[in-house]
């Protein structure tokens, strides 16, 4: 879905830490399998 690749894109352009990275990567693929 188009919500993965947005969200993506959004977290990767606002990120400051690898710390949130790391979690809003986890989450985004959470996203990702749920919205399939």
């Amino acid at each position: 879905m188009k919500i993965c690749g947005l969200l993506t894109k959004i977290w990767t352009t606002y990120d400051w830490t690898l710390t949130f990275f790391c979690l809003k990567l986890y989450f985004s693929f959470a996203l990702c399998n749920h919205y399939h």
